[in-house]
């Protein structure tokens, strides 16, 4: 008697019944919502499989024996808390899954590696923080932190079986001031532990606290975030905040915890203060994210510890390529590994953009800082109105007074300014309304003066007849019906909608947060 050729499980016991290897025949197996955490080895062994549904279960990684089933043409894996590779792989297609799984079936590694992402206004004092958390020695009257940083911190496991066990976190410094924000949107990545930092001398309404966790939520919604008020030495203002009005809005599951810490070592002890307590929350919350242990392929490691390891800044798409073969990445692998590092923000590559996919971007703190160069650039603000020539870019890109590591080869202005164009952080501007092709002038949306114009050309006091004058109001709520801020978003859509204006025409776009 023939096999049934369809299996549907609808077992919510959480496993797989051993029967079903059974059934040599099977072309079709619907697991969803099965609250399985991963599916047995031997599925690999059910050659004819062409369908397999194990959308929404609860698990964050695939056996590479599915990479065997030559006749797979439909996987669905929706709903499932996947580790980041296979995620990305996922997000790639069938054919990348089954690539990625070849590579783990060759040889894999326990990866105990995650982001720190610390966030908060300008000058509470993030940088003093990281530098606190890495030992660093302190400095007094820091620097402004342009775009982004990124520096190594370790703690260890807090779990008793595996307490010896270190953890590499990734943190990113991100400057508060807000004509970085937009910059952010290229880096805000899971798995993350976030640093809400805010200073209470100033208050957490000064120091945008509510606005900070907004925008964590939003980017990253599975995240989970410590608020962390600085300044804490003797004599300094205690936090004044509502922790349970916090907890209320944004889940207990999201805010893990409240501390109090100054980065500035103690008189007496030489010993910044609560730092250690604070390194010690950092690596509870970083030892039960689920990616936290997670198996991935051990030459796709060695190939991207070998270029963080680079002191270059950025390579040709060539260049590594060969360096990931050199690292025994075969076939399909050293794209798909580009790919998936360029969506979990270990690099910056866009394989499908001819300005760009010629280069690797290794260092994306380098690219970030590159961009604020610009938006710092108080010339275009005030002067230009947001207006600015491809050689006052040259120039800002290599301003001689600068240290030489911040000084940019010209070969990369026109990759910077692409990205910027991506990034709808800039476009370039049509001077002449006849020919309508764009020139060498770029508007650099965030530097647009906020005020309108006391007099605006061709505009008389009273509609002419034939004018239409339309109004719409849009209110912009959060997921739970409130007034949100909508950071950002204006600057966006003028880059985005400008070549849908005609040219004789002024667009005014007044925002006011509605209550």
């Amino acid at each position: 008697m023939a096999h049934r050729r369809r299996g549907k499980i609808g077992n919510p016991l959480g496993f797989i019944s051993p029967a079903i290897r059974q059934l040599p025949n099977l072309e079709i197996l619907d697991l969803e919502d099965c609250q399985l955490t991963s599916v047995p080895d031997w599925l690999g062994e059910l050659s004819k499989l062409k369908h397999i549904n194990l959308a929404y279960n609860r698990m964050e990684d695939l056996p590479a024996s599915l990479a065997k089933l030559e006749h797979l043409e439909w996987l669905w894996l929706d709903g499932n808390p996947l580790n980041p590779e296979l995620a990305a792989a996922y997000e790639e297609g069938l054919e990348a899954v089954k690539t990625y799984l070849k590579a783990k079936a060759e040889d894999q590694i326990v990866l105990n590696e995650a982001k720190l992402i610390l966030v908060g206004e300008g000058e509470v004092g993030k940088t003093s923080l990281l530098a606190a958390l890495r030992g660093e020695a302190w400095v007094e009257n820091r620097l402004t932190t342009h775009g982004v940083e990124i520096k190594e911190v370790q703690v260890f496991s807090p779990n008793s079986d595996t307490s010896d066990t270190e953890i590499v976190l990734n943190a990113w410094d991100f400057g508060g001031q807000p004509i970085y924000r937009p910059t952010h949107q290229m880096f805000f990545s899971a798995p993350a532990v976030y640093l809400a930092v805010w200073k209470p001398r100033e208050g957490p309404q000064q120091g945008s606290l509510e606005q900070w966790l907004t925008l964590v939520q939003h980017r990253a919604p599975e995240a989970k975030v410590l608020v962390v008020a600085t300044h804490g030495g003797p004599g300094q203002r205690q936090p004044d905040i509502d922790r349970q009005e916090i907890r209320d809005r944004f889940g207990t599951e999201a805010i893990v915890d409240f501390l109090h810490v100054d980065s500035k070592p103690d008189p007496q002890t030489k010993k910044p203060i609560r730092i250690d307590e604070l390194k010690e929350a950092i690596a509870r919350v970083a030892a039960d994210l689920p990616e936290m242990g997670r198996l991935v392929p051990a030459n796709w490691q060695r190939a991207r510890e070998a270029l963080q390891a680079s002191d270059r800044a950025y390579i040709s798409y060539q260049e590594a390529i060969e360096l990931c073969r050199q690292h025994g990445l075969a076939e399909s692998q050293p794209e798909l590994f580009l790919k998936i590092s360029h969506t979990l923000g270990h690099l910056i590559h866009y394989d499908y953009d001819p300005i760009l996919r010629d280069i690797v971007i290794l260092k994306p703190d380098w690219l970030a800082k590159a961009i604020s160069f610009i938006l710092d650039d108080k010339e275009t603000r005030e002067n230009s109105k947001g207006l600015v020539a491809f050689d006052r870019l040259s120039y800002l890109w290599n301003d001689p007074k600068r240290d030489p590591g911040d000084r940019y080869p010209p070969e990369l202005y026109p990759v910077f300014l692409r990205l910027m164009e991506r990034f709808d952080i800039s476009y370039r501007v049509v001077l002449d309304p006849a020919s309508r092709e764009p020139s060498d002038t770029s508007l650099i949306a965030q530097l647009v003066p906020d005020l309108r114009p006391d007099r605006l050309r061709g505009w008389g006091e009273l509609p002419e007849g034939g004018d239409l004058q339309q109004v719409r109001v849009c209110k912009i709520v959060d997921e739970n019906g409130e007034s949100a801020k909508a950071e950002g978003l204006f600057y966006q859509l003028i880059v985005r909608l400008h070549n849908r204006v005609n040219a004789s025409k002024l667009i005014l776009i007044s925002l006011r947060t509605l209550a």
